[in-house]
């Protein structure tokens, strides 16, 4: 049985505990129905970003082989001095495409995966 004088002392240190406590020892966190909204909201804007990167990443990708294939045959007709035959200049732009496609792709899907699988543990942890 607890007696009053300890009572007291033990309210004394919670209030005291409590004050210096830092925020984020403060367990469990008070989280309202519009936080979590709120970051739903912001967690979709994030997506719709993403997207837009690798659609934009692929046009991108679409205007360096156009542009690669054209300086490939302008190179070729001042160092030849003849235009080459297409399926020269044609090997060349698509392993160089391949190789520049192929990174981008890779990083923008690696990026993209770490960035939903942080907003992921932000939401769910």
């Amino acid at each position: 049985m607890i007696d009053s004088e300890t009572r007291k002392h033990i309210k004394i240190f919670e209030k005291s505990y409590k004050k210096n406590m830092p925020k984020w020892m403060n367990f469990p966190p008070k989280i309202s129905k519009q936080d979590v909204h709120n970051r739903i909201l912001e967690i979709k804007i994030h997506i719709k970003f993403l997207n837009k990167l690798i659609y934009c990443s692929y046009w991108y990708m679409m205007m360096m082989t156009v542009s690669i294939q054209i300086l490939s045959i302008i190179l070729s007709f001042f160092i030849m001095g003849d235009v080459p035959p297409m399926s020269y200049t044609n090997s060349c732009t698509s392993i160089v495409f391949f190789g520049c496609f192929l990174k981008a792709f890779l990083i923008i899907r690696i990026r993209k995966m770490r960035g939903l699988k942080a907003i992921y543990h932000e939401v769910v942890y």
